[in-house]
């Protein structure tokens, strides 16, 4: 299981620890590697459509992507 930052933009867009992503985009993921392979393929800005599955139900959300900031630095 995932944590999910309290302050990114997945957190505002209503995904929580618990959430099952099925979709990013149109594209199946199963694992968090597929997950972080479409994540890192986008940039800062890019929105993506995310289906999950949050309380046994599906859900889709569309979600405007930032950078992560790292001790002071900012990071894709």
């Amino acid at each position: 299981m995932a944590n999910v930052d309290e302050n990114g933009p997945a957190y505002k867009s209503g995904i929580r620890v618990g959430c099952i992503m099925t979709q990013i985009d149109g594209e199946e993921i199963s694992t968090m590697m597929q997950l972080r392979c479409v994540i890192y393929s986008k940039n800062p800005g890019d929105v993506v459509t995310i289906k999950h599955i949050s309380d046994g139900k599906p859900q889709t959300v569309q979600i405007k992507l930032s950078a992560k900031e790292k001790d002071g630095l900012v990071t894709r």
